[in-house]
């Protein structure tokens, strides 16, 4: 869609997304400590908003230099030295995939991984564990806690990279299923309960409002008790779209439905679905779907 349909604040939305650690880098020094921002600091020289970001959480500096040295070839490659602070940094910078150590003073691998997956700001988030122990019950206690992977050491570093790469694809897959698809159970395109519990009571919210022309990204966030940024991130992570494009893209999928489901004409629907001038709503439904509401309608009501 034309980005003149967007007003500033919803550029500056898009901005932020696509910035990545920078834009959260400048808004950090009030909200974590003094160690975290330490760590983000030690990275910010070396960061390309075109690359996924990594965070590593591990004690062992030798084993965090060689395998960031190896993984900065194709991703942002974070590091805390503390499961205290990897969660910190996790909650603040929301990074595509999480690497963390077990055994780590402060906070453990196996409670970095239980705080992350139990927060629904960070559960969506892949983590993949290391160990040197190799035995059942540790695998079995990370798997139950909701870690992605786990890997006992030593491992084979391609196979780690082959991991991060399918786990990035994966969560790029399910953003894709959500964008093409007009209507989905959110089971179907997340990873855990509590990612499908929190799109679900989101999507049904966003039904049940969708009339409401002045429901945005701001009174969703405030509705769902986080901060817009880390809404923000959080539907872009699961669904692959901006603030703006969510709603939009919710109000375009229950305008389809409805256009070929029901007796309503053109301007009841838009009506409907919180548009009140249906010149607009034509052209707005023609630059998504590719086709005018009336076409749309042609091709698709039986």
């Amino acid at each position: 869609m034309n980005d003149n349909v967007y007003s500033s604040e919803e550029k500056a939305d898009r901005g932020f997304l696509n910035a990545g650690y920078t834009s959260v880098l400048s808004g950090l020094e009030n909200n974590i400590s003094d160690e975290a921002m330490q760590s983000l600091n030690n990275n910010e020289e070396n960061v390309d908003p075109s690359k996924s970001t990594i965070l590593y959480v591990d004690d062992n500096k030798e084993l965090v230099d060689k395998i960031s040295a190896y993984l900065s070839e194709k991703y942002n490659v974070l590091v805390a030295s503390n499961g205290k602070i990897g969660i910190e940094m996790a909650i603040q910078f929301q990074p595509d995939v999480i690497i963390s150590d077990i055994i780590m003073p402060f906070k453990d691998g196996f409670e970095l991984c239980s705080d992350l997956k139990n927060d629904v700001n960070t559960s969506h988030i892949p983590i993949i564990l290391l160990t040197a122990r190799g035995d059942s019950e540790s695998q079995f206690r990370g798997i139950e806690i909701g870690a992605d992977h786990f890997f006992p050491k030593p491992f084979n570093i391609n196979l780690l990279d082959l991991t991060i790469k399918n786990l990035i694809e994966s969560r790029e897959t399910l953003r894709q299923l959500f964008l093409n698809n007009p209507y989905h159970n959110p089971k179907e395109i997340t990873t855990n309960s509590r990612d499908a519990e929190f799109l679900e009571k989101l999507l049904k919210y966003v039904d049940e409002h969708i009339d409401n022309p002045d429901l945005n990204i701001n009174s969703l966030a405030q509705t769902f008790a986080m901060s817009r940024s880390t809404f923000l991130r959080k539907i872009k992570a699961i669904t692959g779209t901006t603030g703006k494009d969510f709603v939009d893209s919710i109000r375009l999928k229950k305008a389809a439905h409805l256009l070929i489901s029901s007796d309503m004409n053109i301007s009841e629907v838009a009506y409907t679905i919180g548009h009140s001038n249906p010149q607009y709503f034509s052209k707005w439904f023609k630059a998504f779907y590719k086709v005018s509401p009336s076409e749309y309608i042609l091709q698709h009501k039986k």
